[in-house]
């Protein structure tokens, strides 16, 4: 049977519709039980929350969605991905489905409020406002681990851009639950907003691009920077963390429990997704995705790029070669 266009076990469903009646999503994180009655009530929490979504037009990308590992793929564990801030869940849509072939169920929700049609560069209602920011992310964190905590196998989080600082305050409010966490351009500061980056998001969502052009990112990273940074400084609990940026690398130094490498600075911050740079050259796509997939699966560090000068950011290069030395 499908869910949300996807396939899962129709006796899963069952014992899903049973604990639905039963299941709410609690607002802090719990250790969850194990096994079978886990399982039923990681997908019975996910259907609730999926529901929420129900009366909202949303565009073509943004839907919440689970993407299950193949059926002939032993599954290992969960991965939640959260988008960046002006992006959706579409921003992980290659990602998930190369690691549905490793047996990893990818969980792509939607950052509060986002999502919405929006027509041409006109406002959009029911995003954050400073003055709900901090409790409307804070519940969405909450809803997110409440989700994940009753995954069996590996729990890996990760997130792109501002979607790493919200990733940051996930596990930050859920101790132990993560495995690894690994984040992409982590973004701490509002995003620039002028007339020319706003036309061209638009020729990107001309081009299948889901997402938003033109918005105050300012609430959002003024709220959640403190905490993110307090987390890098701190360590993400048991997780282990690996940082893939093209920015200054000061945000790591020193820290014995991440791991760090960087891009040249001409690879975009959305650096994962086809969807967001049509029509270019993603020559590093390739090896970021090898090196994602094994640090998701195996907990193996990005590969550096042996031989070459120091990225200035003053982190390692990233390898631009898929192919390991180890």
């Amino acid at each position: 049977m499908l869910l949300n266009g996807r396939t899962v076990p129709f006796i899963v469903l069952i014992v899903t519709g049973f604990v639905v009646s039963c299941s709410t999503i609690e607002p802090r994180f719990a250790p969850p039980p194990s096994g079978a009655e886990a399982t039923a009530v990681f997908y019975a929490r996910w259907v609730d929350w999926l529901g929420r979504f129900d009366a909202t037009v949303l565009q073509d990308g943004c839907r919440p969605a689970l993407i299950e590992p193949r059926p002939d793929v032993p599954y290992r564990g969960t991965v939640v991905l959260v988008h960046d801030i002006t992006a959706c869940p579409q921003q992980f849509f290659e990602l998930a489905d190369l690691l549905a072939l490793r047996g990893y169920r990818s969980f792509l929700p939607l950052l509060p409020g986002h999502g919405r049609v929006q027509p041409g560069a006109g406002r959009v209602g029911g995003l954050p406002t400073a003055r709900d920011v901090r409790r409307r992310y804070e519940a969405f964190a909450a809803v997110i681990s409440g989700i994940m905590a009753y995954a069996p196998g590996d729990r890996v989080i990760g997130g792109n851009g501002a979607g790493a600082a919200v990733s940051l305050m996930i596990n930050g409010g859920a101790p132990g639950l993560y495995d690894r966490h690994i984040v992409w351009s982590p973004s701490f500061t509002p995003g620039e907003r002028t007339a020319e980056a706003t036309r061209a998001c638009l020729r990107l969502r001309a081009r299948g691009r889901a997402g938003y052009c033109d918005i105050d990112t300012a609430p959002v990273m003024t709220a959640l920077a403190p905490r993110a940074e307090q987390m890098l400084r701190d360590g993400p609990g048991k997780a282990r963390l690996q940082i893939v940026t093209t920015a200054p690398g000061t945000m790591v130094a020193g820290m014995d429990h991440a791991v760090a490498c960087a891009y040249p600075a001409e690879v975009p911050p959305s650096m994962l997704s086809v969807f967001d740079n049509p029509g270019v050259d993603m020559y590093w796509l390739d090896s970021l995705l090898s090196g994602t997939i094994d640090f998701i699966v195996d907990g193996l560090p990005l590969p550096i790029g042996f031989g070459r000068n120091m990225n200035p950011s003053g982190l390692p290069e990233c390898a631009l070669s898929a192919e390991r030395a180890d």
